[in-house]
């Protein structure tokens, strides 16, 4: 049962809560996703990026996929790290699990309260012959135990004691493995599990017990009035369990409801001597607590197995037993069937197999057992030459089968054919030779021993030694090699460090040191130096499709810093000779321009020819678009006088400056002429009559006007016009469609700087 409005459900496994799929659908710790599956054939619940199988309520157990641990021809490692999780590693349902001859792996684990344990597992090849399927007891196969309460393990292989083929090392589940002697000598423990393999976690809430949990309702789990809380018996925590008679989620309100689970079926059947037989099989639930996934003992689930020769069944439901909600009877194949709890409470049985399941029917040929049947030679099946006879095993009749080194159709002429073990990896590790119904393995050329499958061929030693020429040949040719390598080495070594001094020569001419003591003595500035390295990641290299504009003095670049601050980039295209020296002081008295209404400089690198420059990028354009262009009807007459207060603010904060002589230190000497100077002095001073606090004493708008259209006239250097390509490269245009919000302190015109950087 999941949240009410939760999804319930991933592909074919059942979502319930305290674990959820999306916003608000889970309990903290127990959020899944649903994705497609690492095949791509279906859609399936993780936690993080681990692929969850089942969970199950009544046993607080998850089981998730585990990588498996594998050393071929190099050493591997596997570990999982359920730290800060609700997980723990079930010490009950998994061990640790070993396959490989001469295989030594060690497991490091640690515990919830951090104690720490090491174990290992052998597993040897050293009597071949006693190799045996479901035999995992350290030959070919080894398993140990694993403590309570892991939380991380990390598998490694000792590659100085494991000398075989792959050996692998995995924590499982133990009643997902049966070993196979085939996984010694192939790939095949790996491909049948794809890499991975299911591990059970035990789950639990939080990290209190019951007695805490229960003082703190407000975040008590087991909501469910009949329910009772347990202490979790794998590390820290509790879980909630529907009261005795009870079933459901006891994370839910009303979660929990009574159990109804009595079902007695009947199976009546015949044989095909005519026998009758009638059996019976009953399950209940009178113990819910102790109902398991997989478990088919009687408790929500039974089995019984059928006598042979059945070729007629009748199954029925006795209605006055039966008191459960839906109950199922069938005959069908074992290997199609597993049990789960969730068959209890919902139709999932019958909804996962749409009605019908599996069932395996023996057949036979004839009613004749192979003796009688070979005297008529007119009607006997087994045609084939190399195919033999076998009695029926259930009921009358005969069946064929092909000799040892055959395969195909006994049934019909030739319809055997040899077996070609020498396609078959598992037959022979050396030269195999096909013959009729068997094969021969022999050792390469050059190697003796005994090739087959559990074998092992050694090469033969011969006295020959290399002549003196062939010892000379192989000398000169690791000594060429290596001198090659020392020469590539040294031209990277001294490449590098030309470069790096090219960079430091840069940075000295720039002042770079003289700024970094100034920027250390004056703590309160957030003034960067950059590297080239950071600003071409910025700009993926000074990308064209990262450029904003370019203009007389230089290309500005959009680009985005360490931080995630968006940032304007300007490459200068020259500078002055005569202020490299006093280049960087000038930086960081530009840093300490701090002005709402003025762009502000964030930093500079200095190990470059020209020096490259680092603005904030303001995003809302320039105080000329929004006045002259599509948005300019929107602004009411109030707001055109606050634009214009606050510009003259900004020249205000600027003539300030320029009186402490901060403007002045770093201002090119043409524009601190004696009229240029009195131009910046002159529409300073008209800003700061403006702002006067006593209206009798600021100037009527005809006076400004005359003002400025005085300074105009007088406008003789360059610097008076605006580079508009380069401004607007630093003032992103805005789209029609801004609201009037947009006119805010940053929206508002920030040319000042643009001033100092023109002089430059």
């Amino acid at each position: 049962m999941a949240k009410p409005g939760c999804q319930d459900r991933c592909g074919s496994v059942d979502i319930p809560y305290p674990f959820g799929i999306g916003t608000d659908c889970s309990r903290g710790g127990f959020t899944l996703s649903c994705n497609t599956s690492k095949s791509g054939e279906k859609m399936v619940p993780f936690h993080g990026n681990v692929e969850v199988l089942n969970i199950t309520l009544s046993t607080a157990q998850a089981r998730l996929y585990n990588y498996i641990a594998r050393q071929c021809t190099s050493s591997g490692r596997s570990w999982m790290n359920l730290t800060f999780t609700i997980y723990r590693l079930s010490e009950f349902d998994n061990r640790f699990t070993v396959i490989g001859c001469e295989t030594l792996a060690f497991n490091e684990m640690n515990g919830y309260n951090g104690t720490k344990y090491r174990t290992g597992c052998v597993s040897t090849c050293y009597n071949p012959e006693s190799l045996r399927n479901g035999s995992c007891s350290g030959n070919g196969c080894c398993q140990t135990s694993i403590p309570s309460g892991i939380n991380y393990y990390n598998i490694s292989f000792d590659s100085n004691y494991n000398n075989g083929d792959c050996s692998y090392a995995v924590i499982m589940a133990t009643d997902s493995f049966n070993f196979s002697t085939s996984y010694i000598s192939t790939n095949g423990f790996w491909d049948k599990h794809n890499g991975s393999v299911p591990v059970v976690l035990d789950w639990s809430i939080g990290t209190k017990k019951c007695e805490v949990a229960k003082a703190n309702l407000n975040n008590y789990a087991c909501v469910s009035n009949n329910s009772d809380c347990f202490d979790a018996r794998n590390g820290p925590g509790y879980i909630c369990k529907c009261k005795s008679g009870y079933q459901g989620n006891p994370y839910l309100l009303d979660g929990c409801e009574v159990i109804g689970c009595q079902t007695l079926a009947f199976n009546e059947m015949n044989g095909y001597n005519g026998t009758k037989y009638r059996t019976g099989c009953v399950s209940t639930c009178y113990n819910p607590e102790s109902l398991r996934d997989g478990s088919c003992s009687g408790n929500g689930c039974c089995q019984t197995s059928i006598p042979s020769g059945i070729n007629y069944y009748n199954i029925s439901f006795d209605s006055n037993y039966n008191n459960g909600n839906c109950s199922y009877a069938v005959i069908m194949a074992t290997d199609s069937f597993n049990f789960s709890t969730s068959y209890i409470f919902t139709t999932g049985f019958w909804d996962k197999h749409n009605g019908t399941v599996p069932v395996v029917l023996d057949w036979s040929i004839g009613t004749e057992k192979c003796e009688v049947a070979k005297a008529n030679m007119n009607n006997y099946a087994c045609v084939s030459n190399n195919s033999y006879c076998v009695d029926s095993r259930n009921g009358p009749g005969y069946i064929c089968n092909c000799s040892s080194g055959y395969q195909g159709n006994p049934y019909f002429l030739d319809g055997c054919e040899d077996t070609n073990e020498c396609n078959d990896n598992l037959a022979c590790s050396g030269t195999c030779i096909n013959t009729q119904g068997s094969y021969k393995c022999i050792c390469p050329q050059g190697t003796q021993g005994d090739a087959t499958k559990n074998g092992r061929c050694y090469p033969v030693v011969h006295s020959q030694t290399l002549s003196p020429l062939a010892k000379l040949a192989i000398g000169v040719s690791v000594g060429l090699l290596l001198l090659l390598f020392l020469s590539f080495s040294t031209y990277i070594i001294r490449e590098r460090r030309r470069l790096a001094s090219i960079r430091e020569k840069h940075f000295q001419q720039y002042g770079g040191r003289l700024l970094l003591e100034e920027m250390r003595s004056n703590h309160g500035n957030a003034f960067t130096i950059f590297t080239e390295e950071e600003l071409k990641e910025a700009t993926n290299n000074f990308d064209e499709a990262n450029m904003l504009g370019q203009g007389g003095n230089g290309t500005v670049y959009k680009g985005t810093v360490e931080s995630s601050e968006d940032v304007a980039i300007k490459k200068c295209k020259i500078i002055n000779e005569r202020n490299k020296k006093e280049f960087g002081k000038e930086m960081l008295i530009l840093s300490q321009i701090n002005h709402k209404n003025i762009v502000r400089i964030i930093g500079c690198c200095l190990e470059v020819e020209i020096p490259i420059l680092v603005y904030e990028f303001i995003q809302k354009g320039t105080l000329f678009d929004l006045l002259h262009f599509n948005s300019a009807s929107r602004f009411s007459f109030s707001m055109r006088i606050r634009i214009a207060q606050e510009a003259a603010e900004a020249l205000a904060y600027m003539h300030s400056a320029m009186k402490e002589k901060k403007i002045e230190e770093i201002l090119d000497d043409q524009i601190l002429d004696e009229e240029n100077m009195n131009l910046i002095t002159g529409v300073a001073e008209i800003a700061r009559e403006c702002l006067n606090m006593e209206g009798e004493k600021r100037p009527e708008m005809r006076d400004v006007a005359e003002g400025i259209d005085k300074l105009r006239k007088t406008m003789k250097h360059p610097w008076g016009q605006d580079d508009s390509k380069e401004m607007e490269s630093l003032l992103r245009k805005p789209s029609n469609n801004h609201e009037l919000e947009m006119i805010s302190d940053h929206s508002l015109e920030k040319k000042a700087m643009l001033v100092m950087e023109t002089g430059r």
